[in-house]
């Protein structure tokens, strides 16, 4: 119930590294199928950063991350396309 917010659980709980169940709480991860477009009007979302206030949020393409609101994202950054069903990576040189 530690871990119940008011969204319900979410997919991952980040906490601090150690061996102490009051350790610190970094945040949480939610993530969705690939097919899932992340448009950020979600309520379970919205109820997430309420609760854990720092949230990656994904669909395995799609990675944005949330601090304390939906409006603050810290970063947003998308490493493909999903066309009828297959992913279209993209592709970055270093």
């Amino acid at each position: 119930m530690k871990f119940y917010g008011q969204a319900g659980f979410p997919d991952f709980v980040v906490l601090a590294r150690e061996k102490d169940s009051n350790a610190k709480l970094y945040g949480c991860i939610e993530v969705k199928m690939p097919t899932v477009s992340l448009d950020g009007n979600d309520e379970q979302l919205n109820g997430h950063i309420q609760s854990f206030k720092k949230v990656l949020y994904t669909n395995g393409i799609r990675w944005i991350f949330f601090e304390n609101d939906i409006k603050n994202v810290l970063f947003d950054i998308e490493l493909g396309d999903i066309n009828k069903s297959q992913i279209l990576w993209k592709s970055q040189k270093y």
